[in-house]
């Protein structure tokens, strides 16, 4: 079932117009059977027909079998780095096929550029690259980044190396085993404060600093009667606000901000409002969330999500 578009660039230079047959003679010149994208959109909006769209693409590995590749002419400038190069022709045909195969595909639930994926979904953690600018993402290497973890510890079994059966990481995993709060407090030090029930304003307990404490927490606050989570902070006054119990309301959120987020292959407000559709997550699960960007200043965003209840939102900045 196919339940994603990915969109895709030929990476060539800015002014260079290809073909689908072009690129069709470029995969198989790599050992492509055809061309592995489904459509190919030229720099006059023009939309040629690639790989049958009823077979599965060689496009992205891991999402073939579920996806639908477009690719449009362009991505590189005219000293060969990466850059949105699409003409608004592109642009207009891009947003007419999308929508044209949302009507014959009314399985499809997302649109995805192919740095927005990876051969593992559950272990896909590309959000990280959010934070760094074009210059240092156009110097690296993801020479991993087709295969499953799984296939990796293999690998790393056969060369000998220690990591290679080591547990996945729950925490801060650069800290090795290195407890979390210690190494906080080595930098932050103590300094008490009231843990308060969120619904009566009653202090429950106490805490040796906001800053040993996040949204969504549940072990570790010391308070019995529970279970309690951690559903605000003021980090003003240093205090912890709680709730008890599971599914309670202020457990969950549909809102969060973010800032110094960067748009490395492409720029979603060139032409557009400051609010758009996007599809994001939370975590590094499989599962994307429907949901609003909206463009509030110089790299602060706010994201709106469609679903009322979104587990472990942050309420602040991220």
């Amino acid at each position: 079932m196919r339940d994603t578009i990915i969109i895709h660039c030929s990476a060539t230079r800015a002014g260079q117009d290809f073909t689908a047959a072009d690129i069709d003679r470029w995969h198989r010149q790599r050992g492509f059977r055809s061309i592995g994208y489904h459509f190919v959109v030229r720099l006059d909006g023009t939309v040629e027909p690639g790989r049958d769209v009823a077979l599965d693409g060689a496009h992205c590995t891991g999402w073939n079998h579920r996806s639908i590749g477009i690719c449009y002419i362009g991505g590189l400038d005219k000293n060969g780095r990466p850059a949105d190069t699409r003409t608004e022709a592109q642009r207009e045909a891009l947003v007419r096929l999308v929508e044209d195969l949302r009507l014959v595909f009314p399985s499809l639930q997302q649109v995805i550029g192919h740095r927005g994926t990876a051969k593992d979904p559950v272990k896909d953690q590309t959000d990280f690259l959010a934070q760094i600018d074009y210059l240092q993402v156009s110097k690296l290497m993801f020479p991993i980044g087709g295969l499953m973890k799984q296939e990796v510890r293999e690998i790393a079994n056969r060369a000998g190396l220690p990591s290679a059966k080591r547990k996945d990481s729950q925490g801060i995993c650069f800290l090795g085993k290195i407890n979390y709060n210690d190494f906080v407090r080595r930098f932050l030090g103590e300094k008490e404060g009231a843990i308060v029930e969120l619904e009566t304003g009653k202090k429950v307990g106490t805490h040796r600093g906001y800053w040993f404490h996040t949204i969504g927490q549940r072990k570790g606050l010391g308070l019995s009667g529970g279970p309690w989570f951690v559903v605000k902070k003021d980090i003003e006054e240093n205090t912890i606000y709680v709730s008890r119990g599971y599914g309670v309301e202020t457990q969950y959120g549909n809102e969060f901000r973010m800032h110094d987020f960067h748009f490395i292959t492409d720029n979603p407000w060139k032409g557009q409002e400051k609010e758009i559709d996007i599809t994001f997550k939370i975590r590094h699960t499989p599962e994307f969330t429907k949901g609003k960007l909206i463009q509030e200043g110089e790299r602060q965003f706010h994201i709106l999500s469609s679903e009322k209840h979104c587990s472990g939102t942050v309420w602040g900045d991220l």
